[in-house]
């Protein structure tokens, strides 16, 4: 059964397979082949392509990329949420490691790249399984240009910036990454964002961006996620659609009408989703944004200082309105029972591993506020966190969306959020086959040509004559994502074979130990 990627109906066919390319696709049983791969009453379809991964660092410590191959990724697109690695100031190396520790992981793998080329080298040289595709942070970017300092961007520093960025989107980035819950991106006005985005658009890029909020001022902040993206003339994707936080429950389809209205009016929009009702992030994000200001040194003096102590515990209980924006309140969304922890970096905390907040505080005999606190200074920030912020009305709403994609938005580490292990075959086994939120060919083309499309890789994400051989054989009728939150370092069942680049990955569930991936650039 050929799902081709399109959308159409599936069909009957062979695909023959020549130096990495599908030459052909048709009735092959008159040819002979050095290798013929049996998919009688299984599914071939192109290769997922994950849009939003932390791998980052992953890839070059595990460059077989097991839990995302074995799902049947067989693309990540790297840099996100204005968090990537590249470029990389040195002066700001050991701060800016230990502000995104929660969010791409500690490890003892040396970051030896400096400029965005260098990175894409690095990557290129670990031979993984996965094909990589990689945006420019916006938090890299001024690190660079910057440093530390915590003051808005002056003409001069856009004009640097502006010129790093070219170079990247020249090197092959395949646009700008913003997370504007996270540091340094905080400190970032509106005016300073879109004409650095203005260098992205010259070079046809994208801006893809976490949102200052997506819970009880959602519409405003796709409202104002456009505007930055208006005003430079770049295409905008809106990082993991979702509806957090109960009282907002049900007012998916409201903020999906936003989006039709301004693709309506000319602005190009799409969006991800990983298709849970958990998020995951770094725990610091439960921290008011003014105590995230100046990178983890100056959030440990923070919360090593009982008079910063006071404010935050008041701050979360009372919210706050920054540049205009309310503040995603993440302890108030989910609750402290809805706060897990994920991973840590020390072996003396990992027993606090599946645990929430609220169960950690009452052994630790404190208020939730300071058993994260603790966390967080014990840490040194890296901490990741589970957070049950959103309802599965609001996932299958945002799903059946046709401006929607699928992505992990995996974070690696202890007991990561499920969706690292199951994203994939989740969709295809309870949203397509026991639910019927999507038909099977629609599913797969939100997972494979539209992401290709978004991104303009245009030699992936179909079976067609010329595409390169990144394909997905599975069995529509058993694949299902294994993962829970209990137990989510588990690998899906269904996913028979996997290839990339023509040579095969996964064989019968099993990787095969190859690493045929690429360095795809814009």
């Amino acid at each position: 059964m050929i799902v081709d990627g399109t959308g159409n109906p599936w069909f009957r066919a062979d695909v023959g397979i020549r130096d990495g390319m599908i030459q052909v696709v048709g009735d092959l049983s008159s040819c002979r082949a050095r290798r013929v791969i049996d998919a009688s009453g299984l599914a071939v379809c192109p290769g997922f392509i994950d849009m939003h991964s932390h791998s980052d660092i992953k890839l070059l410590e595990e460059p077989q990329a097991k839990a995302k191959v074995l799902q049947g990724v067989t693309t990540e697109l790297l840099g996100q949420d204005g968090c990537g690695v590249a470029p990389l100031c040195a002066e700001c190396e050991v701060e800016w490691r230990a502000s995104i520790a929660g969010l791409v992981g500690t490890s003892d793998i040396k970051w030896d790249w400096r400029s965005f080329e260098d990175y894409l080298r690095a990557i290129g040289g670990a031979r993984p399984s996965v094909n990589v595709a990689v945006l420019l942070s916006y938090g890299a970017l001024r690190l660079e240009a910057m440093g530390l300092e915590e003051r808005r961007a002056t003409p001069l520093d856009i004009e640097a910036m502006q010129r790093t960025a070219r170079e990247a989107m020249l090197s092959g980035a395949f646009g700008m990454s913003l997370g504007m819950v996270y540091y340094p991106c905080i400190l970032a006005d509106v005016g300073e964002l879109s004409e650095l985005c203005k260098a992205v658009a010259e070079y046809r890029g994208i801006l893809v961006i976490h949102m200052w909020n997506e819970s009880d001022m959602l519409l405003d902040s796709i409202e104002r996620s456009a505007h930055v993206a208006r005003s430079a003339g770049v295409p905008l994707h809106i990082s993991h659609f979702k509806v957090a936080g109960r009282q907002n429950w049900g007012r998916a389809a409201e903020a999906l009408s936003v989006v039709e209205s301004l693709r309506g009016s000319g602005l190009d929009v799409t969006f991800d989703q990983y298709p849970y009702v958990a998020a995951s992030t770094m725990l610091t994000c439960i921290l008011p944004p003014w105590s995230l200001t100046g990178g983890a040194g100056a959030m440990v003096k923070h919360l090593s200082d009982p008079s910063g102590r006071e404010r935050i515990r008041r701050d979360i209980e009372e919210g706050i309105v920054e540049n205009g924006m309310m503040w995603d309140n993440d302890a108030k969304l989910a609750g402290w029972e809805g706060l897990v922890i994920a991973s840590v970096a020390s072996e003396k905390n990992r027993r606090w591993e599946g645990q929430s907040l609220k169960e950690i505080s009452k052994e630790r005999g404190v208020h939730p506020a300071d058993a994260a606190m603790d966390l967080i200074l014990e840490e040194q920030g890296a901490v990741t966190v589970v957070e049950f912020l959103a309802s599965e009305e609001d996932v299958r709403t945002i799903m059946k969306s046709r401006h929607h994609m699928a992505c992990s938005d995996g974070i690696y580490g202890g007991k990561p959020h499920p969706r690292l292990y199951g994203t994939f075959p989740r969709i295809l086994g309870r949203y397509v086959r026991e639910e019927g939120v999507l038909q099977l060919e629609e599913a797969v083309r939100h997972m494979t040509w539209m992401p290709a499309r978004r991104l303009g890789l245009r030699d992936r994400g179909l079976i067609l004559d010329g595409m390169a051989a990144d394909i997905v054989v599975f069995d529509p009728a058993a694949v299902r994502d294994t993962a829970t939150y209990a137990d989510p370092v588990s690998y899906p069942e269904g996913i028979d074979w996997v290839l990339v680049n023509g040579e095969v990955v996964v064989e019968q569930g099993a990787h095969t130990g190859a690493r045929p991936g690429r360095v795809l650039r814009k």
